[in-house]
């Protein structure tokens, strides 16, 4: 791994750091151990960071005492005197640093998993450890932290927005009280929709679904519980309001067989990516969500549902694997910057009134989770039919 570092260039960081009398770079937090390679190096780093921590200027002898003899005063004083640091010249150097730490990190991924390719399970699962390896390698980039000034200025925006009337800070699903009460579906945000089996969350999702993609949004529609085609067809029978045993029966006339072609031809064209899936592990929903997002661009994911997800370390606690998902879900919905659409069944007891937070089935920290949770109740006596 010779090729993956500059001996050169970290002494000349070294040197830089030695001539920083107040220690800001050190403290900065900018610069790693890993940026440096040799164990020296990474040595005489953190008792450089050491002494500026304790406000104690990095001079040659004063890290040589803190080293306790581990690198020579003979060899600091060397570094500082063959590099004269300036500006212009730290701020390449951290740059290739930088870039030597992340290749350093990402051959040390690929070679620990190509040594584990023949112990893997299944090829689905090894991908979805590798596609897990690779977003930790996101930690490494810069941070994209804002200034206070630069955030309280975009939402003074959006907010003089909101009061014009011309904008509203999420996706409009069409709905029109609901749309009012949220602001749309913010990105970022884990949306919950709860209901019993039966009660219509699904058919309420894709009718999201299609609202929102009709606005020339690419949405992700991903299903545990029912196969594409069988999507397609609720979607096709909500859309032009045919029974969908007539669709299911050879005995359909011409009129709603040539119905459902055109309506299948309408929804051919909008943004909409329907998947039903073979693995219901966390892991391989997230790298699934991360190729929608790259390849699609979608804006927006629903999930249905919730309680047929598993996570590969499996407990014998329901409620912590739900928290783990929901946790990882609303991470995900926050690093990809979409919102994320996520169906939930309800216990049994909410079958006896209008359903609560504490009739999600499994709930573990959905609650604490979800930026909205919606329950929906049909309410058989006001509306029999």
């Amino acid at each position: 791994m010779t090729q993956l570092r500059s001996i050169e260039t970290e002494e000349r960081m070294i040197a830089a750091l030695l001539y920083d009398y107040h220690g800001s770079l050190a403290k900065s937090g900018a610069l790693l151990p890993s940026h440096f390679s040799l164990r020296k190096h990474i040595e005489i780093f953190q008792g450089i960071s050491e002494l500026a921590i304790n406000n104690n200027p990095p001079d040659p002898i004063a890290v040589s005492e803190k080293l306790k003899g581990a690198v020579s005063l003979y060899e600091l004083a060397e570094i500082s005197d063959r590099f004269i640091p300036t500006i212009h010249f730290v701020e390449a150097d951290f740059r290739t640093l930088d870039d030597y730490r992340k290749r350093r990190a990402l051959w040390q991924i690929l070679s620990q998993r190509l040594q584990e390719i023949n112990q893997a399970t299944t090829p689905n699962e090894f991908i979805a450890d590798m596609q897990k390896s690779f977003s930790e390698l996101q930690d490494l980039s810069p941070s994209n932290d804002l200034s206070i000034s630069t955030i309280t200025d975009i939402w003074a925006d959006q907010l003089k927005n909101r009061f014009d009337g011309k904008h509203v800070p999420g996706l409009l699903t069409d709905f029109s009280s609901l749309d009012e009460m949220t602001g749309g579906l913010v990105p970022g945000n884990l949306i919950i929709i709860g209901a019993r089996p039966g009660v219509g969350k699904t058919s309420f999702a894709l009718n999201i679904a299609r609202n929102v993609a009709k606005k020339e949004n690419a949405v992700g529609f991903i299903s545990y519980e029912m196969t594409s085609l069988e999507l397609i067809e609720k979607l096709i029978t909500m859309e032009g309001k045919i029974d969908g045993a007539v669709l299911k029966s050879s005995e359909m006339d011409n009129s709603t067989f040539s119905s459902a072609i055109k309506l299948k031809n309408d929804i051919d064209k909008l943004p909409l990516f329907i998947s039903d899936t073979d693995g219901s592990s966390l892991e391989s929903l997230i790298h699934r969500t991360r190729m929608l997002v790259s390849r699609f661009k979608i804006r927006l994911l629903i999930i249905d549902y919730l309680q047929l997800l598993m996570v590969q370390s499996a407990t014998e606690n329901r409620n912590n694997e739900i928290s783990s998902i929901t946790r990882a879900l609303k991470q995900l919905a926050q690093r990809e910057k979409i919102p994320i659409i996520l169906l939930s069944q309800l216990n049994r007891a909410s079958a006896e009134s209008k359903p609560q937070l504490s009739n999600l089935k499994d709930s573990g920290a959905i609650e604490q989770d979800a930026n909205i949770v919606i329950l929906l109740h049909a309410d058989y006596e006001k509306h029999p039919n």
